[in-house]
């Protein structure tokens, strides 16, 4: 749990040092820029949290479809699938000979 905590403040430390350096050299080698790529940031947040939002709805579609695939792929390869296939095949194929009796 100590390493968790002091590796965790280490990190924060040395991003936040990080940070404020970067923005030192950017401010001295041209405050316009600087405050224009300060000014730009928030609108690449909003994009970036509406292409998460996007992609988290298009994954969850693609999970979903995946587990009806392994769903209908278990069904068909077991060895209980293949019983209900037989028994539900033998039953239809019975069917529709005693129809096709009593029709002709």
């Amino acid at each position: 749990m100590q390493t968790v905590v002091t590796d965790t403040a280490s990190s924060i430390l040395s991003n936040v040092v990080i940070i404020i350096s970067s923005l030192v050299a950017m401010w001295l080698l041209s405050w316009k820029l600087t405050i224009l790529s300060l000014a730009l940031v928030p609108l690449f947040v909003f994009f970036t949290y509406r292409v998460g939002k996007t992609r988290k709805a298009v994954q969850s579609i693609a999970q979903q479809s995946l587990a009806d695939l392994t769903a209908i792929t278990e069904e068909t390869l077991s060895v209980s699938g293949i019983c209900c296939r037989r028994c539900s095949a033998g039953s239809a194929t019975r069917s529709a000979g005693s129809v096709t009796r009593t029709s002709g």
